[in-house]
């Protein structure tokens, strides 16, 4: 079975064009300069209304020779629309603003219809997108392209971005360039926790394609849900592409995407992903916001729950094959790019920017806690092929998948559910909220098996965080939010280890009167680590993210 979905897969993104006229601006070994202008009119609506629609100004761009003040001429001025973008990462104009632009047919740079020109205010380093995207198109994962633009608005000093590939039929185009004869059908995004689940098709936001109809994806969520005696590999393989899907995860896995669709499961997760199918009618997903990539706390586990369909493949024997495959591949073209230097290299060229951006009052970070963030970076990327190397080793799968028989290899009888094919890494998984002390595997529970505490809902009321949690044994439990702002951690709300007995837990964590105030001015992504200490001994961390929407100017008493 393995053997037939690797000969008819598309195991790769197509070959390289030739080159387009975009392909300078993608170019992340140099620094373009951009200027914004806005009449006060748009300046007005953006700033009465920071999450609303686009508003009518200029674009002009000039490339440099890598360094600040070598800027060329400047092109002449087209007309352009603007809005301010972000979730976590939003900051209206009086901060570091995020900010996607559209052109008109005729008055397009490059020939782009959009840019999106993300803040970096999550990435210290200013490195994490630009590697992970390469790591994913070196694995043979689509994904877009990136680069590095200065910007200025009205004259005003805006600082560095990230250039990232809009995801539009555009780049569609370029990316599935060798059969695209098919023509583009959808182009769903995923955030927030939609999944391919029963009643969350209608939660995907369309990009590209036609809205009224989506019985593409419903046939998807059908095919991945339906139950019956089939393995789950053979039913799901006609409408999703599992090669792809499977380096897709391998990768968000490896580089320590935790905000994507397999690197964790909650109330957020999965997150940051595009579902893309043609008239073929077979799906693949695409990478996105991939800004907390190569983060030392980011280690995460190769297995672990995740979006539903990472778990039903890692419980299917054929897919958890698959995938087995997947991350050796990913593993090996990580190594080919040199990410350690690679991030060494990024952080000397943006060094100078970096300095420049630090005359405004609106800039997050240090030259110096940019640099620190960079050396991490290279950190991660030196140790990560040693950490997928070791789980790769100890979960080998059979040569051929399947072959003694369907009932090891299929559907939701093997293993479904929150138990993993296999141990659990570590004896816990830094990416799961059932992250399991016990080592058990496909073989059952070992005699004495004690339950891992599991996580329930994590809800939001007022300044309150409410955790449920379930304990299999009795031990303390203990619960720390923090929140990242100038590229340090902030603690948010904590809760001091206290005794539980053995069942349910309801845990309440009072945010900090500096969490609350500055609420009021921008949105918070929480960490949220709960550690559970049993009294049998072990130890289990639980994480959780979180974001908490901006609070109104006069909120009400919380």
């Amino acid at each position: 079975m393995l053997g037939a979905l690797l000969a008819v897969a598309m195991v790769g993104a197509p070959p390289a064009q030739a080159a387009d006229e975009a392909a300078a601006l993608y170019d992340p070994s140099t620094v373009w300069v951009i200027h914004l202008t806005l009449p006060r009119t748009s300046e007005e609506h953006l700033e009465a209304e920071p999450e609303g629609a686009y508003q009518p100004g200029e674009f002009s761009i000039a490339a440099t020779t890598g360094a600040p003040g070598s800027e060329a001429a400047f092109s002449a001025p087209v007309k352009t629309e603007v809005r301010l973008k972000g979730s976590a990462s939003f900051e209206d104009l009086s901060g570091k603003s995020a900010f996607k632009l559209k052109f008109k047919k005729g008055e397009r740079p490059f020939g782009l219809k959009k840019l999106t020109l993300n803040n970096m205010i999550e990435d210290t380093s200013m490195t994490h997108e630009t590697l992970a995207y390469e790591v994913a198109r070196e694995a043979g994962v689509p994904a877009p392209r990136t680069g590095f633009a200065y910007v200025y608005l009205n004259g005003r000093d805006y600082g560095m971005h990230l250039d990232l590939e809009t995801m539009d039929d555009q780049a569609l185009e370029r990316i599935f360039a060798t059969h695209f004869e098919a023509a583009l059908q959808h182009l769903y995004e995923g955030e927030d926790g939609t999944d391919v689940i029963p009643g969350d098709a209608t939660a995907f936001e369309v990009d590209e394609g036609e809205e009224a109809n989506i019985a593409d994806l419903e046939a998807l969520i059908t095919a991945v849900d339906g139950g019956g005696v089939e393995p789950w590999a053979t039913r799901v393989a006609p409408l999703a592409d599992l090669t792809e899907m499977t380096r897709m995860w391998a990768m968000e896995k490896y580089v320590g995407q935790w905000d994507g669709y397999s690197g964790q499961i909650g109330d957020f997760q999965p997150n940051n992903y595009y579902l893309y199918d043609d008239t073929h009618g077979v799906f693949q997903m695409l990478p996105w916001g991939m800004d907390e990539a190569f983060m030392e706390e980011h280690h995460l586990a190769f297995d672990g729950s995740a979006g539903v369909m990472f778990d039903k493949c890692i419980a299917d024997a054929t897919c958890a094959a698959l995938y087995w495959h997947s991350l050796s591949a990913v593993t090996a073209a990580a190594k080919g790019l040199g990410l350690a230097s690679r991030a060494t290299a990024l952080d000397t060229m943006l060094a100078p920017w970096q300095e420049a951006e630090q005359g405004d009052g609106r800039f997050h970070f240090t030259r110096a806690q940019a640099h620190a963030a960079a050396v991490e970076t290279s950190e991660f990327a030196t140790t990560r092929p040693g950490e997928a190397e070791t789980w790769l080793a100890g979960h080998e799968p059979p040569e051929e998948p399947g072959s003694g028989g369907e009932e090891t290899g299929g559907g939701e009888e093997a293993g479904g559910g929150d138990e993993r094919q296999g141990p659990q890494s570590q004896g816990q998984s830094s990416g799961s909220p059932t992250a399991s002390t016990t080592g058990g595997g496909a073989t059952g529970a070992p005699p004495g098996h004690v339950p891992a505490p599991h996580f329930g809902r994590l809800r939001k009321r007022g300044a309150v965080l409410g955790t449920t949690l379930t304990l299999g044994t009795p031990g303390t439990v203990s619960q720390r939010a923090t929140y990242v702002v100038g590229g340090r951690s902030h603690l948010a709300c904590s809760i001091p280890a206290a005794e539980h007995a053995a069942g349910p837990v309801s845990l309440r964590c009072a945010l900090r009167p500096s969490a609350r105030r500055l609420l009021h001015s921008r949105p918070l992504r929480l960490r949220v680590l709960t550690t559970v200490r049993a009294d049998i001994g072990t130890t289990t961390k639980l994480p959780r993210l979180v974001e908490l929407r901006r609070w109104p100017t006069h909120p009400s008493s919380s």
